[in-house]
């Protein structure tokens, strides 16, 4: 099917490259989606992508793929690594006395971000009746720490919060989409329509404390099994 050909021939070329480094991140289109729809996001790669052509050729009438995807994953890498270490340290230093409560929220929530980054990826690499992934809508009341992760990865811009419908039609619940600006780092397929998979408070929980073993159960039990019961795993750790 159409709707599947990218999440087909990402998982083609992962077959043969761990990394999945030989998928190009390229094209006006494919760009646009990873900007999230904000438009600094898309002009400043841009602007490095002319850059780094016109350093290898005095006229630059075109931009290759290959300089094209090497920009957006670095933006990517920048994004999760140096951005966020430098805004973790900012946060910790404006809360003077609480800077180890900061900084241990702002390690859940880049441990949150690496388990549903994964899961998702596993997910773009199934037979699922739905491929792309980019969200998850919770099942149950979340617990105030993990809301306060959520909101610090909303602040920061590493998530987009809405609200959708709940599992059992009786009203609506919290919705939290990974912001397509990861989609290089992670090998998802940034375009079009993306669904979501519905996740319990402790299933997030572990994700933010183990992602490690969190990741190593998507693998081993499922996708479903482990994002809907979600029960943590006394002695396990990372």
């Amino acid at each position: 099917m159409v709707r599947y050909a990218r999440p087909t021939y990402i998982t083609s070329l992962l077959g043969t490259s761990k990394s999945g480094s030989t998928y190009k991140y390229a094209g006006f289109d494919q760009l646009v989606h990873i900007s999230s729809g904000i438009i600094r996001y898309f002009l400043e790669p841009a602007s490095l992508m002319y850059g780094e052509m016109r350093s290898r050729h005095a006229e630059a009438t075109e931009i290759s793929p290959e300089i094209q995807d090497q920009i957006v994953r670095s933006q990517a890498d920048q994004f999760l690594f140096s951005e966020f270490d430098r805004w973790s340290t900012d946060e910790a230093d404006k809360e003077e006395g609480a800077s180890a409560k900061v900084l241990d929220k702002t390690r859940r929530l880049r441990n949150l971000i690496q388990s549903l980054g994964g899961t998702f990826h596993q997910i773009l690499r199934s037979d699922g009746s739905e491929r792309r992934v980019f969200s998850v809508a919770l099942t149950d009341e979340p617990t105030q720490d993990v809301l306060e992760v959520f909101d610090l990865g909303v602040q920061y811009g590493y998530f987009h919060q809405s609200a959708i419908g709940n599992k059992e039609g009786t009203g609506r619940t919290r919705l939290y989409v990974l912001t397509r600006r990861l989609a290089p780092f992670f090998t998802l397929d940034p375009t079009s329509f993306a669904g979501y998979k519905f996740v319990t408070n402790d299933a997030l929980r572990e994700a933010m404390l183990r992602p490690k073993t969190f990741l190593g159960k998507v693998r081993r039990s499922g996708v479903d099994s482990v994002l809907e019961t979600g029960q943590l795993a006394l002695f396990e750790e990372d």
